[in-house]
């Protein structure tokens, strides 16, 4: 019987090796394009994966958030990762929260989302933002179930200003 460890905050090469992560980002990114194409019925949706993912982990080698990944381990593989990225002194920004197809439905998720919350708030974060696609109902739900209220676009988003159909999330870390 497959057991979930407990989720970790780590930093790239500590909890999870580039390589691992690079091919748990690149699986995210690859079933996002393939969903953004189906919802948005554009066979030119998407970006390049491979310049995503090398974006992503040169920002989590960066530094510039102590500890900024969460992964969760199944049987001692990586099967989700979350990450949180720093917007300024006060506010967060929760990025590419992504459990594998074998593991969904575990709770794997919401453990992350939810110890990413509880750090976050220990870091000194008054506010977690983040966008969300249309074609990710379930993403919303749970963030949705753990206080995250919809709201106007953020400036600091990454989504291309032609896109129209997004959505944005907060939440306050006030206790």
């Amino acid at each position: 019987m497959e057991k979930m460890g407990a989720v970790r905050r780590t930093e790239l090469g500590d909890g999870a090796t580039a390589a691992e992560l690079r091919a748990l980002l690149t699986e995210y990114f690859e079933e996002a394009g393939r969903l953004g194409r189906e919802y948005f019925d554009d066979e030119d949706w998407g970006a390049d994966v491979e310049r995503i993912v090398e974006g992503d982990i040169e920002r989590l080698r960066s530094g510039a958030t102590d500890r900024p990944l969460f992964v969760a381990r199944v049987d001692g593989r990586l099967a989700g990762s979350v990450q949180l990225k720093r917007l300024d002194d006060t506010r967060g920004e929760i990025k590419r929260l992504y459990v594998g197809p074998a593991h969904r439905g575990e709770g794997i998720g919401r453990a992350l989302v939810e110890t990413l919350l509880g750090e976050a708030r220990s870091d000194g974060y008054d506010t977690l933002l983040m966008g969300l696609s249309p074609y990710h109902e379930r993403a919303a739900e749970l963030y949705e179930s753990l206080g995250f209220e919809y709201r106007p676009v953020y400036e600091e988003n990454q989504v291309p200003e032609s896109v129209e159909e997004w959505y944005f999330m907060e939440r306050s870390l006030d206790a």
